[in-house]
């Protein structure tokens, strides 16, 4: 695809890069399809080559004001960095309106042109590395579908194809001469992707059978303040230990006011132990349920109760997947998974990373995501309450 660039738009395709990472800039992904929805498509077109034009002398601006800062003399040179920093605040406003309406107009189109596609190209990753793959996976699509040869975007699209559970897209699309650039998450999923379309295969009997049964799944609505919220349908049949606890722990406002922590860029959303004021770790623990024949599998927004390094040791931790986790399916149960609202957990906000020894380190200065309010919408017609392990049941694994 950047191949088919003209030189002008490989420059400005440079400068609209630089000020989105450089400088921070984020925009509304989910919003975008619907935005502008009153303006028509000619309109649109004229607010994005109108802002392009603004940005190319937007730029200029930016250069002058940065060769005088170091050319005229100290005393001086003040007034140049304000108008520099001023010329930069403008020129993030300007990349936002052409990202506005570049989306708007990529959307919309058929056949966007080449320096719509290229910004949405831009876009489209921004977007992965923040981990919104459902929309970078709609809009990758389309990118590939208008350059069908770009091995990039055919790369692009295997990447969060294997992170949202599309496993034959991800077999089809991979250049396996590329995964070694890949990161190590990246790499452990096409090393595992035998086993990962197994594994969907396996979900999906299991799934379709349960549809099958006189009371459907129970679910549970999860609001995460200012953010949203998800619904959960839980395996009951599969994991009814672990199900029998996490609803008992809904019913008693457990998870209510709780921080999401930790929350790991690709990889999970978890919470479940305690506030930003106190601890809610219980004092007892459950049986394990992740070794059962019919037991579920680490997919992409599969939910799993957290086990802390013994054999029986999970409580009311639990966490989302984010991607596919293989490597956990022998070490928590999946008693559940995100059937409404994935984006809302893909926008939980991160508060960890790992470490060289895969350890979870928490970001300085993060702030976690709270828990409004967790509540059963539906459940079947008995009463459910944690079988509690006994002391000598639980020991090191």
């Amino acid at each position: 695809m950047r191949s088919q660039n003209k030189h002008s738009m490989k420059w400005l395709m440079t400068v609209v890069a630089g000020l989105i990472f450089s400088l921070g800039v984020s925009v509304s992904a989910v919003a975008q399809e619907e935005a502008e929805q009153e303006v028509s498509t000619t309109e649109l077109q004229k607010q994005f080559d109108q802002s392009v034009l603004d940005l190319k002398e937007n730029v200029k601006k930016i250069r002058r004001a940065g060769v005088m800062h170091f050319m005229v003399a100290s005393d001086e040179a003040y007034e140049y960095r304000e108008k520099w920093e001023k010329q930069v605040e403008a020129g993030t406003e300007i990349v936002k309106r052409i990202n506005e309406a570049a989306l708007a107009i990529f959307l919309r189109q058929d056949e966007p042109d080449t320096s719509v596609a290229s910004i949405v190209g831009i876009y489209a990753t921004q977007l992965y590395d923040e981990g919104k793959l459902e929309v970078c996976s709609k809009l990758t699509r389309k990118l590939l579908r208008l350059f069908p040869e770009d091995p990039a975007l055919k790369n692009d699209l295997a990447r969060v194809g294997i992170a949202t559970n599309e496993f034959e897209l991800a077999e089809k699309m991979v250049d396996y001469a590329m995964v070694e650039k890949y990161s190590k998450i990246e790499q452990m999923l096409f090393e595992n992707l035998a086993i990962l379309k197994q594994n969907a295969a396996t979900e999906e009997l299991i799934n379709a059978s349960a549809l099958k049964e006189e009371e459907p799944r129970p679910l549970v609505k999860i609001e995460i303040r200012d953010k949203g919220y998800y619904i959960i349908e839980l395996f009951e049949d599969e994991a009814p230990e672990t199900v029998g606890n996490f609803i008992s722990l809904v019913e008693s406002g457990h998870y209510d006011g709780i921080a999401c922590h930790p929350v790991i860029s690709h990889l999970l959303a978890a919470t479940g132990v305690g506030t930003m004021q106190e601890s809610r770790l219980l004092d007892y623990t459950i049986y394990d349920e992740q070794e059962k024949p019919n037991h579920h599998f680490h997919l992409r927004g599969a939910v799993a109760m957290r086990q802390f390094g013994f054999k029986n040791s999970a409580s009311s931790s639990f966490y989302i997947c984010r991607v596919p986790l293989p490597n956990l399916d022998s070490a928590d149960t999946v008693f559940g998974r995100v059937i409404e609202g994935m984006e809302v957990v893909d926008s939980i906000r991160n508060t960890a990373t790992l470490n060289d020894k895969e350890e979870d380190e928490i970001i300085d200065g993060s702030v976690p995501d709270i828990i409004k309010k967790a509540t059963v919408i539906r459940k079947r017609n008995h009463d459910y309450k944690p079988n509690k392990v006994i002391e000598t049941e639980q020991q090191p694994k």
